[in-house]
């Protein structure tokens, strides 16, 4: 574990613990150093971290804040403390969003079909990635909720750490483009063909997790 990563630990479990509190501001970046003896690289890792997974919102010249409407409970920081590698999380969605979007085909209604599709037109049309990446969830949060299955989207809920911080590497790499195969999954959907939409997601899945694994190739060969 990297320094920065374990300072943005001890912020979680502050957190988790009720010693930050939600619109409570962290120490200056300084402070931060001083306490976790760190340098201030390893401290800026930290807050990108809290940002991504929506912990902590960022202020140029005011500072960082607890998130006052902060989506994260206790089960969810709980989660975010596991380290979860990329392929973790990339076998785990395989399993679980595929089968996901193949019961939504069965049980989506037209209300959450629209939803969907808005969340792709917003996503096409984000202004930042911050915004991109909070489509994307909104999307796949969707789709969870289309099963109709309560467990479902109380398990996305609770990796919604894990999935804003993929998402942001995803945006990073991929920009918007994902909203091409999300009009392919939600055509799938709203044809009631469940084979066809968990193709898509499977497809879909498999694109980002390749591009990423490109990415990072490259990134160690130009080291």
């Amino acid at each position: 574990m990297t320094k920065g990563e374990q300072v943005a630990e001890a912020l979680k479990k502050d957190i988790t613990s009720g010693r930050l509190k939600p619109g409570d501001k962290l120490p200056s970046e300084a402070e931060l150093c001083d306490q976790y003896g760190v340098s201030r690289t390893s401290v800026r890792s930290a807050m990108r971290t809290l940002a991504a997974e929506g912990a902590i919102d960022t202020y140029q010249g005011r500072g960082s804040f607890v998130s006052k409407d902060i989506s994260l409970n206790h089960s969810q920081l709980a989660f975010s403390n596991i380290q979860v590698s990329r392929i973790d999380m990339f076998e785990f969605r395989r399993m679980f969003e595929a089968e996901s979007a193949a019961m939504a085909a069965a049980r989506a209604d037209e209300s959450i079909v629209e939803r969907l599709k808005k969340s792709v037109v917003e996503m096409q049309n984000a202004g930042s990635p911050r915004e991109a990446v909070e489509r994307d969830m909104d999307f796949h949060y969707f789709i969870a909720a289309a099963t109709k299955n309560a467990i479902m989207t109380e398990v996305f809920n609770m990796l919604r750490p894990a999935y804003r911080k993929m998402f942001f590497e995803n945006v990073a790499i991929r920009g918007n483009e994902g909203y091409k195969e999300h009009l392919q999954i939600i055509s799938a959907i709203e044809s009631r063909s469940p084979e066809a939409a968990r193709k898509y997601m499977a497809e879909h899945l498999n694109n980002s997790m390749m591009q990423n694994t490109v990415a990072a190739y490259m990134d160690k060969e130009n080291l």
